[in-house]
C-alpha cells in the first residue's frame, strides 16, 4: 500500500513543475500584451502632446484654433470672394438674357 501511495506522490511531484510551466508562461505572455498596450498608449500619448504643443503655447495662450483671428479673418476674406464670383457670374447671366 505504502508503495501505490509512493507512486502517487512521485506523479503529482512530477505534474506541480509541468503546473507551474504552464501557468508561468500563460502569466508572461498577458505580461507581454500588456507592455505592448501600455507602448501604444505611451505613443499615442506623446502623438497627442505634440498635437498640444503646436496649438497651446507654454504660458497657455492659444496659438492656433478655428476660432481664433487670423483663421476668422482667412473665412471672411473666402467668403467675400465667393460673394464676388457670385456676382459676377449673375451679372454676365443677366447679360446674356438681355442679348436674347
Amino acid at each position: 500500500m505504502k508503495n501505490k501511495e509512493l507512486n502517487k506522490m512521485i506523479k503529482m511531484e512530477n505534474l506541480v513543475p509541468i503546473v507551474l510551466g504552464v501557468a508561468l508562461s500563460g502569466l508572461g505572455t498577458l505580461m507581454n500584451f500588456a507592455y505592448e498596450s501600455i507602448d501604444e498608449i505611451h505613443s499615442e500619448v506623446v502623438e497627442h502632446r505634440l498635437s498640444l504643443s503646436r496649438l497651446i503655447s507654454p504660458d497657455g495662450k492659444i496659438i492656433q484654433s478655428p476660432t481664433s483671428a487670423a483663421s476668422r479673418a482667412s473665412l471672411n476674406r473666402e467668403i467675400s470672394e465667393l460673394h464676388q464670383a457670385i456676382k459676377v457670374l449673375e451679372t454676365k447671366v443677366e447679360y446674356l438674357e438681355r442679348r436674347d
